[in-house]
């Protein structure tokens, strides 16, 4: 069977005049043919997939997300009309009763989004007789050119021609193959081929998927829930790619946990479901912007707030955060750059009008001015050099002396060591080169903070000069300031200020051995107490460090207002 291409593909939601009302039916038209319904568990996905299909029985086939992927040695193929009836509808002769209902296929209709399909047969059938119809109808036509004494018609491909085509670029040390009516398998690395029942649950689903794909009507909406399931990410992606080319005459709807699969579809149209009552759904279309989908998808799927930090996934840095903040959902995003851009772009994204985005980086050699700048658009920075420093603070060390039941004379020599070594053996001697790195950053920054040129070319050359004039005579003047700060820091020992101002990677492993501990041991036991009775302890020693204006809460409390006033 060839398929056409069609342009047009409409396709239903339910409304959204509140989520108390049963909704009322809308008819969207699709801007392409792939579509994706996206969202956090609980809010009504494979629901809303059954609600679609109810309301076009007949021009929707949906795959739903517990299927069973066992199938039978020796099909029964029966003729094409009646296989296609089977695999669409559950059953195999043409009734209104069964077009309207799809009573078998769905457990007499009543387990619309939790019945096991049980329709591998019926696809690998219905695969079969189509291309055995396929083949007929080629060789009646070459008979009937024999006779004419025509030229025969070139052949086309069957559509087992198309899923062996699929297989291999699937997996290209596999093949299958077909015997009457039993399908066989073969390895590369093995003599013989063995029955197709006997392939591995990977290539079983995949198995399963293409023969659904390549086996329905035409011109129809092929509905999956959970496309990821049973499939490794290696292969998903480009299985799916392919049977989308092969169907250009379907739109595909996928209802995913998926977020990279989505984010792979750049054209494809996106709906956000939000939340699901029991009646109704409250959803929302996403539009595409510079911002990565995957992002966007990945924070409208957490249902929280927003936090970005500096940092990598995993490292001890963000964990810290994501154990301090457990009510915001914590992106990571490498240098301060990243935070205070991605924090100003979602700020601005009206689909997240309801969800406070927030941003934390290092305090480093900041202003004040610049400061307060960034508060402005909600970046907050910390009351240390860098997050590493948090775990340096006095507060800190001294709960963890405690933890390991320290004496009281042992925690305060300890302790004492400790700020020793970074005062005289580390600050002191970087002093000048710190001094320097805040005065560059500061000169940096208000070169950056320069204005927009003037329209006038005279006045713009003016005022140019005049700005940069003015930050080269206060160069002087800043490096006093700064020295002096540094200076006095280091004469007070102000162990407090210090970490501060002293932005000093791997300070912590020079100073841990006062511990007699590894850094990671360390770290782990400061994440771990986060996360049990002593997480008020570690809250309240690292508190005066950490931003006032974003709330830290004990437990999750669900998606409240998390600033505070």
């Amino acid at each position: 069977m060839e398929t056409n291409s069609r342009k047009d593909f409409t396709y239903y939601l339910p409304g959204k005049d509140g989520l108390s009302q049963k909704p009322i039916d809308e008819i969207h038209h699709a801007s392409s043919h792939v579509l994706f319904i996206v969202g956090a568990n609980g809010t009504g996905k494979s629901h809303l997939g059954a609600w679609m299909e109810s309301k076009n029985m007949n021009g929707v086939h949906r795959i739903g997300g517990q299927r069973n992927l066992n199938f039978d040695e020796y099909l029964y193929v029966s003729e094409e009309k009646a296989s296609e009836m089977e695999l669409f509808y559950g059953r195999h002769h043409d009734s209104e009763y069964s077009r309207n209902g799809k009573w078998d296929r769905w457990d007499h209709g009543k387990k619309m989004t939790t019945a096991l399909l049980n329709d591998f047969n019926a696809a690998l059938s219905c695969l079969l007789a189509k291309t055995i119809d396929h083949n007929a109808r080629y060789v009646k036509l070459s008979k009937e050119a024999e006779e004419q004494k025509k030229e025969k018609p070139k052949t086309s491909q069957s559509e087992f021609d198309k899923l062996t085509s699929i297989w291999k670029s699937i997996f290209p040390q596999r093949t299958i193959d077909f015997k009457g009516t039993k399908f066989l398998a073969t390895a590369h690395d093995l003599p013989n081929s063995y029955s197709a029942t006997q392939m591995s649950d990977g290539e079983r689903a995949v198995l399963y998927i293409i023969a659904q794909i390549l086996s329905v009507r035409s011109n129809v909406t092929i509905i999956i829930d959970e496309p990821e399931i049973h499939l490794h990410r290696s292969i998903m992606s480009k299985l799916w790619q392919m049977l989308e080319q092969a169907r250009p005459d379907c739109l595909f709807i996928y209802i995913t946990h998926d977020i990279q699969f989505a984010a792979q579809h750049p054209s494809a149209e996106l709906i956000w479901v939000k939340s699901y009552n029991g009646v109704s759904w409250e959803w929302e279309k996403i539009q595409r912007s510079d911002i990565p989908d995957e992002l966007l998808l990945e924070i409208l799927g957490s249902r929280k707030n927003v936090l970005f930090v500096e940092g990598e996934r995993g490292h001890f840095d963000t964990q810290l955060y994501e154990r301090l903040y457990p009510n915001f959902h914590v992106i990571p995003c490498g240098g301060c750059k990243q935070v205070i851009a991605r924090t100003k772009a979602f700020r601005q994204l009206e689909i997240l009008h309801n969800c406070n985005v927030v941003g934390i980086i290092d305090l480093d050699y900041r202003s004040p001015e610049e400061i307060e700048l960034l508060m402005k658009d909600g970046i907050y920075v910390l009351g240390v050099a860098e997050v590493e420093n948090l775990f340096l603070v006095e507060e800190l060390l001294t709960y963890y002396a405690n933890h390991k039941k320290y004496e009281k004379q042992t925690v305060f020599s300890t302790l004492s060591n400790i700020k020793d070594d970074i005062i005289n053996k580390y600050f002191h001697n970087d002093l000048e080169e710190q001094v320097l790195q805040s005065v560059t950053a500061q000169v940096k920054y208000k070169f950056s903070r320069i204005a927009t040129v003037p329209s006038d070319k005279t006045i713009a050359f003016n005022a140019l000069k005049q700005s940069i004039t003015n930050i080269y005579n206060n160069f002087d003047n800043l490096y006093t300031i700064e020295r002096d700060k540094y200076s006095k820091a280091y004469t007070e020992r102000n162990y407090g200020t210090i970490l501060t101002i002293y932005n000093k990677k791997k300070l912590l492993p020079c100073i841990i051995k006062y511990f007699h501990e590894s850094p990671q041991e360390y770290h782990r036991i400061i994440l771990n107490g986060l996360n049990d009775e002593d997480r008020e302890k570690i809250v309240t020693a690292l508190t005066p460090y950490l931003p006032k204006q974003i709330e830290i809460r004990p437990k999750l409390t669900g998606n409240s207002d998390f600033l505070t006033n």
